[in-house]
């Protein structure tokens, strides 16, 4: 009586960590896809923004390079993909959160 006791709380024992084991590999395996699935929309995004903003600046008329200097133009440019790298995969993180 008491070997079969010992049995089914060993066998109770193995079931519980297998069940949590089952959760940990679940959870690693969704974050990994989160962090792939952020940082590939992540790069698609600022590579699509770039591409368009550099388009747009390369088709500016000559006065508008004339009233502002190319350092000005520079930091502008770098600014705003500095701030959609730094800032988009965060708030894209944030948003699936939410859903």
């Amino acid at each position: 009586s008491d070997n079969s006791t010992e049995n089914h709380s060993s066998d109770s024992t193995y079931q519980k960590i297998a069940i949590y084991g089952g959760i940990t590999a679940a959870v690693i395996i969704f974050n990994v896809a989160r962090i792939i699935t952020v940082s590939y929309v992540a790069i698609n995004a600022s590579r699509v923004h770039h591409n368009r903003a550099l388009r747009s600046l390369l088709r500016a008329p000559i006065l508008f390079f004339d009233t502002n200097t190319l350092g000005s133009v520079l930091n502008i440019f770098s600014k705003d993909i500095g701030i959609l790298d730094d800032t988009f995969p965060f708030m894209f993180c944030e948003y699936l959160m939410l859903l």
